[in-house]
């Protein structure tokens, strides 16, 4: 028995083990298996139902809990039926709750607890409608416009419902359990009334005052009553907020002498009761605040008070036109949020905060006071103040978003990178909206949104980390900042399905996605019914139709790089966007000029299947066997070359065992071959090829392309495979010369060899690594002379060189003529080409000519002097001797003065024959 026993007990921590080792080698593997995921949507799923909006499983009903209150609801708003239970407050309670409302959410004439079932933060999938009859309440008719519907939480957090009047009855929409209450606006506080008088209703029926606030009420479809929606307060001072509420206090505690009595005479006067008994207890509350405030407003000190917010609202208000803006503001947003977003909209009266000025940057904030409390929002009137309507206007529908997102998920559970970006994109499907109506002259700064930089970071994190970032100014940005420029992709995906303006599925699969898996993939998938697949396919179009804006915000903030190796090793990180630079920033430059290769590891395909890798910035390269192969650079060229790494988010197997999700690319330079020696012996020129580069160890090269050049003007290629590196070459001469040039017992030829790497391109043919030195100076000193108008003769001497010093070319003739600069036509021959003399003249390439249309028989010297040194070590030139049809090609290199080039014997037998005499 204590065997099995033991053996189980190993078997669990064995499990127990496993699990942890699993977790650090794949955090959080076995999140799935717990993840939260709303009913009906299963585990696997990455594509959902057509509509993803979840209904509730619930009966329609209509009923009346208590006398007065009727609650009603349509089919599947709630997530199940429920018993709603309904019980007034004592009036110890109603005391009690009284004090949990703010100065200006009125006075508490009746409430009720409400209980449906539901925890304090719990919501039902739809909403329920409450329906109180103040009539029955004996509430007097003359004060149903001062009658809100306030909710009170179990923590004591209070607001205001969104309610609507029609006669006698005032409703609202509720999703929660909670304290019900009825109450009367308290009118101590002048607020706008200071400006408008006695006004109630305002702006056509649009704003109405009540109290210290202003109300804005939007028409009701298919019914004359309105409701209102929200509540603007154009943020006092402290100095008169302080005063309003002492002026509240004073009503709530001053004294009353025959209090009762005084109550009673009230009601006999202003109701259909007769004595105290017979009153509801709404009755009775209403009466006892309008004895409290009678009493106390014949005060001298309430008068004085009276009189000194009076003044400070004549200062800090804003003027009607404005007010009159900010309404219009309001039922703009209000109706686009609820005929052409098709949101949910807040089942409470939304309070809107007007201060002059809020941060010095921000055009407004919303904010939540607690867990599933009401968001409100805070907008600056500096833009109104300035003429910028359609900016004002932009942002209210921005903000306005933000309390909307709160009906489908708590602020402290949601994404921010969401809520900004999808709050964007809304003000941007608003604008031609907006627009067509009139309402704006056009769109309006979304400036923030085009921070393409933020691409980098992956769609469903939410910071700018590390080091990679260059600028202090994204290392310290918040989720905000990074979630405006997805605006852009959210707009695309929602595009790319036909959305139109109807944005409602988007935030219901907000909602759906859970508590622990709001993760933005997730979301938009479930929304628009994508699979992994299609998605990835939709970033892949986005980035490509942005790519330029992508890349220019990347080069300015991201500093990443291949490692030391020049290696790039990749992670799998979905939906971002990487820029790579090619080299390192200190890395030591090659000593010759190069290629550079990006060599794609074999596996790539298998382990990165939604990774796309794309050169950008210089685009000048050619796609090879194994990658991308850049141009030719310099040695001394900055390098610019990037590559761009698009991550899509394709789903790969990713058990325990599995290596996908890691591989690379490394960079390999090309690098020019050094200077080949060749000598001709026996009829044969032998030269050595030069040792495997480091590319070719690395596999990226096939061989070599050799390219013997003879001074009559023959060109040859051969190929030769890797094999070879190191070893000799051995040609023989007559192969490599036109016919006839070679005459019996006279090899009066030279020749110049150059190297360079091959590798093959996507079809298997050649493409060539930059040329070593020889051939490609005497090409380009060709083009040069010919450019600058070189002549010829029988006998043409020709020099050639790549740097700023001033070389020049001497011969002495036969008669002891010496031509050169300073004697340019000397001995029957004339120096027709000079340069480098100045050096902001000087050009990459320079050459220098002498040429003999008639020579003398004779012995011929020739030289190359540095007159002007301008650069530091010894100058690498080349001198090209023809004669007739004849050539002799010398490589040579120039120190700080002069170089003996040759010297030869020329028509000693009264013809053209010549003879080389020294080299």
């Amino acid at each position: 028995m204590k065997s099995k026993r033991l053996f189980f007990v190993m078997l669990s921590l064995t499990l127990v083990l496993g699990i942890l080792c699993a977790g650090f080698i794949r955090p959080g593997f076995l999140l799935g298996a717990f993840q939260f995921r709303a009913p009906g949507i299963p585990k696997s799923a990455t594509v959902v139902p057509e509509n993803p909006e979840i209904r509730g499983n619930s009966r329609a009903f209509d009923i009346t809990p208590v006398e007065g209150v009727r609650i009603s609801a349509e089919e599947g708003a709630l997530d199940r039926d429920r018993e709603f239970k309904m019980e007034a407050l004592s009036e110890e309670q109603l005391e009690e709750a009284q004090n949990a409302l703010e100065y200006d959410e009125g006075f508490l004439l009746g409430a009720w607890e409400l209980d449906a079932g539901l925890a304090d933060d719990e919501y039902t999938p739809g909403s329920f409608k409450i329906e109180i009859d103040l009539d029955t309440l004996g509430i007097p008719a003359e004060y149903y416009e001062d009658i809100q519907i306030v909710r009170i939480d179990d923590d004591g957090n209070s607001y205001i419902y969104a309610s609507s009047l029609d006669g006698s009855f005032i409703s609202c929409d509720s999703r929660q359990n909670s304290i019900v209450g009825i109450t009367i606006a308290v009118a101590v506080g002048l607020g706008i009334g200071a400006l408008v008088g006695d006004t109630i209703q305002l702006f056509q029926g649009k704003a109405i005052l009540s109290g210290d606030k202003l109300y804005v009420a939007a028409p009701i479809e298919h019914r004359i009553y309105k409701k209102k929606v929200f509540r603007l307060d154009f943020k006092p001072s402290g100095e008169l907020k302080a005063r309003r509420e002492k002026l509240n206090q004073m009503v709530e505690t001053v004294q009353v002498d025959n209090l009762r009595d005084k109550v009673e005479d009230w009601l006999i006067r202003n109701t259909d009761v007769r004595e105290y008994s017979q009153a509801t207890m709404e009755q009775k509350e209403l009466a006892k605040f309008k004895v409290k405030y009678q009493e106390a407003s014949s005060t001298d000190k309430f008068k004085a008070l009276e009189r000194e917010i009076k003044d400070i609202e004549k200062k800090e208000m804003s003027d009607m036109d404005t007010i009159k803006t900010v309404v219009d503001c309001c039922l703009t947003a209000y109706e686009y949020m609820r005929d052409e977003a098709k949101t949910k909209l807040p089942t409470y009266i939304v309070d809107v905060y007007l201060p002059p000025t809020l941060t010095e940057h921000a055009a407004g904030v919303t904010f939540t006071k607690f867990i599933g409390g009401r968001a409100f929002m805070s907008l600056n009137m500096t833009p109104l103040r300035d003429g910028k309507r359609d900016q004002f206007q932009s942002t209210f529908i921005h903000e306005f978003t933000h309390v909307v997102q709160r009906e489908y998920t708590y602020q402290t559970t949601g994404n921010m990178r969401f809520d900004e970006g999808t709050a964007m994109m809304v003000e941007m499907l608003a604008h031609p909206w907006l627009m067509e109506r009139g309402i704006i002259s056009g769109p309006t700064d979304l400036s923030d949104a085009d921070r393409f930089e933020f691409y980098a970071i992956p769609l469903d994190e939410f910071k700018a980390k590390g080091t990679r970032w260059i600028s202090s100014a994204v290392r310290n940005s918040d989720d905000s900042d990074t979630g405006y420029p997805l605006a852009h992709f959210f707009k695309f995906v929602h595009d790319s399905r036909g959305g139109g303006r109807n944005i409602g599925p988007l935030f219901t699969a907000y909602e759906n996605a859970g508590t622990f898996s709001r993760k933005i993939s997730d979301v938009l998938k479930m929304a628009y019914g994508l699979s992994s697949e299609e998605l990835t396919d939709l970033y892949y179009r986005f980035v490509g139709q942005n790519r330029e804006k992508i890349v220019e915000g990347l080069f300015s903030h991201y500093g990443y790089h291949v490692d030391t190796n020049y290696r790039a090793e990749i992670t799998n990180q979905d939906y971002c966007v990487r820029l790579r630079r090619l080299f390192q920033p200190m890395a030591v430059r090659p000593e010759r000029n190069y290629r550079p290769l990006v060599k794609i590891d074999s596996d790539f395909a298998e382990k990165l299947p939604d990774v796309r890798l794309e050169p950008c910035i210089d685009l000048d390269y050619e796609e090879c066997l194994y990658g991308y192969y850049y141009k030719e650079r310099h040695k001394s060229d900055y390098p610019i070359e990037y590559i761009l790494e698009i991550d899509g988010g394709i789903e790969q197997d990713t058990g325990f065992f599995s290596r996908a999700g890691k591989s690379g690319y490394t960079v390999y330079k090309v690098v020019q071959s050094p200077k080949i020696e060749c000598e001709v012996s026996n009829n044969r020129l032998t030269f050595t090829l030069p040792e495997k580069s480091e590319a070719a160890k690395a596999g990226v090269v096939e061989g070599f392309r050799i390219t013997i050049t003879c001074s009559d003007g023959k060109v040859t290629e051969k190929i030769a495979s890797l094999r070879r590196a190191g070893r000799k070459g051995r040609y023989k001469v007559s192969s490599l010369c036109n016919p006839g040039s070679l005459e019996e017992g006279a090899p009066d030829l030279s020749f110049s060899v150059t190297v360079c790497e091959l590798t093959y391109d996507k079809n298997r043919q050649y493409l060539y690594g930059p040329e070593s030195e020889g051939a490609e100076l005497t090409q380009e000193m060709d083009e040069l002379l010919e450019i600058m108008g070189a002549q010829s003769g029988k006998i043409t001497v020709s020099l050639g060189w790549q740097t700023k010093d001033d070389l020049d070319l001497h011969v002495i003739a036969p008669d002891g003529s010496h031509i050169f600069y300073g004697n340019r036509s000397a001995g029957g021959g004339t120096l027709d080409v000079d340069m480098n003399v100045y050096e902001d003249e000087c050009g990459p390439s320079a050459v220098e000519n002498i040429y003999f249309p008639d020579p003398m028989p004779g012995e011929y010297a020739v030289s190359v002097v540095n007159y002007t040194d301008r650069t530091d070590g010894d100058t690498p030139a080349v001198v090209r001797v023809t004669i007739g049809n004849k050539q002799k090609v010398f490589n040579i290199t120039v120190g700080s003065y002069s170089c003996s080039v040759t010297r030869f014997k020329y028509g000693e037998d009264g013809g053209d024959s010549f003879e080389w005499l020294e080299d």
